[in-house]
């Protein structure tokens, strides 16, 4: 028995059917389910709608256990003593299992050493479903949990459900890890923290693996019991004991500011003075489980420095007061009258951006914004800590995210990232404003409000361009020097004072196409580089994470865009250069055909089986990806990392090298070069046999030689550098 899915049920008869359903749906059939039937009062029809699916279902191991009334904490320990899976799944009686999802922990049960799968939940209601944001907050990628992560710990306080976890059933009775019994309220805190002091091997899985039901009006989570205070009192009284130290900050700030708010300030607020003073004991005891330096940063400073009861009673008292203050008259109608005046505004706004496009368009636009950059900066002093993120379209962040986060980790720097909204005087003013205070500008290709800008004195502008090694030429070299598209592109790249390269094959390639000296050239690496080094898996789990059957061979396609004589707006829609379906009819079984389109392509004609893995980070596709068919796209340098075979499909290549051309002999790029689609097919099937490792790994060190995983932490020395010498001057 693999899994063991425990339902605790109370008075459910009318959810627990879409519960049970849920489980019934689920492809993968090796489970029990134990229902644990906690002295419902509904006259047995809980019970008789569990016993009637037990009989429908005979194919499914359902064990009931009937059993006094002793609340969920209860319910859920009686079925771990049941349990015999090696497995245990906790799953509310009104919530669900999404569909498959059996399937995916086992599989990655099967290819991770994980003691715990951590997933995500989806919200739902009888009309809608939604993500919860702290979910989404913290879990954005598969991988193992890091306890030295700041970023990845802060699961333990945001991510508290134990139902959106699958455990190992070995893990939970060697540490006899258990519920506590008795409680209703915060019974999660006391788990999850329990779990977390033994330091499982926790797999955070960016997959949603549980349905919250959120339309329940007598939910717990939606009333409040005067028992709740002796619940959250038990908790904190245990928990204080196993807390990891890493943990404290996280999970305190959680508690205080929104469990003890909700359980405890924000309905004190409707008590009268006596019902106040009747629950101050037991709040004050609450209190003193919690370490000082948390409540003097996370409660109101009257109840944080409160030490007995008198002084308590006074603080919430004086605080219920304060917040009724805000439902007189005259803040409920500036509350009520609110949404005219933000109307009147947005309408304003609309009607200033309106005459602006009409008036200012084109050239005259680009004057302006050139104007506002130049009077900001004669105005305003420079901000010299303030590092800004240009960033357009928003996928750009993508490329610089690295850098992003390694300089959220220094205090001392602003750090703004800039996203350009929708066009207007406003959005111009906003961002010309912010460039302008910036000390470090940086950005991964064109930025429209860079052109003609010179930097002001002391300001730095990074392009750190997102391509690796040095292929098609780009920038400046797409033109002839001193032609019209020459002097018109280089107004372009005016404004950068340093630029980042991946080896030194590249140095005069970005000399060249950015007219920057020798000096401006950062030999940093490549942040994708960086990604693919960090987050490290194997073939298999990544082939898992990207939905695919990681018994088989992906075959990558990932080209580059074509687009007219240099010019971006005449790319098109994509097709792929050779016949999909032939392809793979020859390939067979073996092989999954998938394929990476260029970010440029805003449309794609696609056959209807071709699998697109456009939207999935590069790092975790190229993991997957057994053999990889390009042409002349910088993707080839980054997969010389896993040292697979490369087919170079260059089927235009004379036009290519009339249109733009590359740098270097193209018979120099990496990889066994076709021309037409019988070759391909057969190339595919004999590319293990057509390149050597010791070959892939020369051109590593050709084209990646600053490459080992450091990149952003290259350029943030970089960064901080600059901003000391600014200092000191």
């Amino acid at each position: 028995m693999f899994f063991s899915i425990i339902i605790p049920a109370y008075n459910a008869s009318e959810t627990i059917g879409y519960t049970l359903d849920s489980i019934a749906k689920q492809e993968f059939i090796d489970y029990e389910v134990i229902i644990v039937n906690d002295g419902s009062t509904d006259n047995g029809q809980t019970l008789r709608i569990c016993e009637v699916f037990k009989s429908i279902h005979k194919n499914i191991d359902v064990k009931i256990i009937n059993k006094e009334n002793g609340g969920l904490c209860s319910a859920r320990n009686a079925g771990i003593l049941k349990a015999q899976g090696q497995v245990f799944i906790f799953l509310d009686s009104d919530d669900l299992l999404p569909e498959n999802i059996l399937k995916i922990y086992y599989d990655y049960f099967t290819l991770y050493n994980a003691d715990i799968i951590q997933g995500k939940l989806l919200n739902f209601d009888n009309k809608k479903q939604w993500k919860s944001a702290s979910y989404e907050k913290v879990i954005t990628n598969t991988h193992i949990l890091d306890y030295n992560n700041e970023d990845d710990i802060k699961i333990f306080s945001l991510c508290i459900s134990p139902c959106v976890r699958a455990y190992k059933a070995d893990f939970i009775k060697q540490n006899e890890i258990k519920f506590l019994d008795g409680c209703m309220m915060t019974e999660d805190h006391y788990f999850s923290n329990l779990l977390i002091s033994k330091k499982p091997n926790i797999l955070m899985l960016n997959r949603y693996v549980y349905l919250y039901r959120r339309d329940r009006a007598d939910q717990s989570t939606n009333t409040w019991k005067s028992s709740y205070l002796n619940d959250l009192f038990n908790v904190q009284d245990q928990l204080k004991n196993f807390i990891l130290p890493q943990c404290a900050k996280n999970y305190y700030e959680r508690f205080l500011t929104y469990d003890f708010l909700k359980r405890v300030l924000n309905p004190m607020e409707k008590f009268s003075k006596t019902e106040i003073t009747e629950y101050t004991p037991m709040v004050l005891k609450i209190l003193s489980c919690i370490p000082q330096q948390y409540k003097d940063q996370f409660l109101p400073k009257a109840v944080a420095e409160a030490t007995d009861e008198k002084a308590l009673c006074k603080a919430l008292v004086k605080r219920k007061n304060q917040q009724n203050l805000k439902s007189i008259s005259c803040f409920i109608y500036f509350k009520k009258t609110m949404p005219y005046f933000k109307k009147i505004k947005n309408n304003f706004i609309s009607s200033v951006n309106y005459m602006y496009k009409k008036i200012c368009k084109g050239k005259a636009r680009r004057a302006f914004v050139v104007f506002l950059y130049n009077t900001f900066s004669t105005l305003i002093p420079m901000k010299k800590n303030k590092v800004t993120f240009a960033i357009r379209p928003s996928g750009k962040l993508y490329f610089l995210n690295e850098i992003k986060q390694e300089l959220l980790k220094n205090k001392h720097i602003a750090v703004k990232t800039l996203l350009a909204k929708n066009s207007g005087f406003f959005e111009d003013v906003r961002i010309m404003y912010h460039l302008a205070r910036s000390k470090v500008i940086i950005l991964d290709g064109h930025y429209w409000y860079l052109f003609e800008i010179k930097p002001r004195k002391g300001q730095e502008v990074i392009q750190s361009w997102h391509a690796a090694g040095v292929l098609k030429k780009f920038g400046l070299d797409m033109f002839n020097v001193n032609s019209n598209e020459y002097l018109e592109h280089k107004k372009h790249h005016t404004s950068y004072t340093y630029s980042m390269v991946s080896c030194d094959d590249a140095v005069k390639a970005y000399m060249s196409a950015f007219d920057l000296k020798e000096n401006q050239i950062l030999k940093f690496g490549n942040i994708i580089s960086d990604r693919i080094m960090k987050n490290k898996k194997t073939q298999e789990q990544a082939m898992l994470e990207l939905g695919l059957d990681y018994q088989k061979k992906l075959v990558l396609y990932a080209p580059t865009f074509r687009e007219s004589y240099g010019k971006f707006t005449n790319i098109g829609t994509y097709k792929p250069a050779f016949d999909f379906d032939k392809i793979k009819k020859e390939l067979g079984d073996e092989y999954i055909l998938a394929c990476r389109i260029h970010p440029n392509y805003k449309k794609c004609d696609l056959p209807e089986d071709f699998i697109n893995l456009s939207s999935y980070d590069e790092s975790l596709v190229l993991n997957a990806t057994e053999i990889l068919i390009t042409d002349y796209s910088s993707i080839v340098f980054s997969f010389l990392h896993f040292q697979k075979p490369i087919i170079l499909y260059p089927y235009d290549l004379p036009i290519y090298m009339g249109q733009r051309n590359t740098y270097n002999d193209y018979e120099d790029t990496p990889g066994f070069i076709v021309f037409n689609q019988e070759d391909l097919a057969s190339s595919i099937k004999d590319a293990h046999r057509l390149y050597t490792k010791e070959n892939l790994q020369r051109d590593w060190n050709r084209y990646m030689q600053y490459c080992d995983g450091q990149t952003a932490v290259r350029m943030v020395n970089f960064i901080k550098n600059l901003i000391k010498e600014n200092n000191v001057k």
